[in-house]
């Protein structure tokens, strides 16, 4: 009988671009997998409540989103991480002073803050709100926020106020950021699936193409960076292949036996 094996996939850069479906032949990978007897997860920094159809219609063993903060297997929620109230409002709080335009998330819900930068299309038209500190809730419950800043500067400006409560993945040029809860992320995670099924890193294959995917490509077997990755996942990754456009998931599955 075939050892079971565990593969996390990425969604933005890795198994599709924006909310587009993924390529036939990356669903023709998935359905093999699923075949062989192997568990197939989402490993998204998306929120819940922004994973489009066109990836949940799939039927994966579970999901990891909001970056790790939330993880269900078989529709039934096995982890769940909030950030602290106080945190969440001096946060805004400092967005707002700084300009800095982000927006928060939820597994249910997204909000937007307004910074020197406009708030990005997808996000108006997903139906999010603005908010502001008067307006979060001592109930919240926010996983993570997304920042937008008009320079590098800006960025950094605020950085040092954010360093000891969050965990912090920031773009190569210091203007797009990702706050996660610390010790909330993808490798974390995984682990914590692996352990419910009794299952050792060893075992574990992970895809990603971004900063937020260095923890989980470092703990995972195989870590496969996406031929887009930036240098720094590159680096840590065992094997890189091609973008989402080349296929890149299709035949490093493929060129692994899978």
């Amino acid at each position: 009988m075939t050892e079971t094996r565990y593969f996390f996939f990425d969604i933005d850069g890795t198994i599709a671009v924006s909310d587009e479906p993924p390529s036939q032949a990356t669903l023709a990978v998935l359905a093999r997998l699923k075949k062989n007897g192997h568990k197939r997860f989402i490993c998204t920094g998306r929120p819940l409540c922004d994973i489009p159809s066109t990836i949940t219609r799939i039927d994966w063993d579970g999901v990891i989103s909001g970056c790790g903060a939330l993880v269900s297997i078989d529709g039934k929620e096995l982890y769940r991480s909030v950030l602290p109230y106080r945190l969440v409002r001096r946060t805004v709080e400092l967005l707002y002073t700084h300009r800095i335009t982000a927006i928060l998330e939820s597994p249910e819900e997204v909000w937007w803050i307004p910074g020197a930068v406009p708030v990005p299309d997808f996000v108006l038209d997903g139906g999010s709100r603005q908010i502001d500190p008067a307006r979060i809730a001592n109930g919240t419950q926010a996983q993570s926020f997304t920042l937008w800043a008009a320079d590098s500067a800006d960025m950094q400006r605020i950085v040092p106020d954010l360093i000891n409560d969050y965990t912090i993945y920031l773009d190569d040029d210091d203007r797009y950021a990702e706050l996660i809860g610390p010790g909330q992320n993808k490798g974390a995670a995984m682990m914590r699936v692996l352990e419910h099924f009794g299952a050792g890193p060893e075992a574990a294959i992970a895809l990603g193409d971004s900063n937020n995917d260095g923890e989980i490509l470092q703990q995972a077997g195989v870590g496969i960076a996406m031929g887009n990755a930036p240098s720094a996942l590159r680096h840590v990754a065992t094997i890189i292949t091609g973008t989402v456009k080349e296929e890149g998931v299709a035949t490093a599955i493929t060129n692994l036996g899978f």
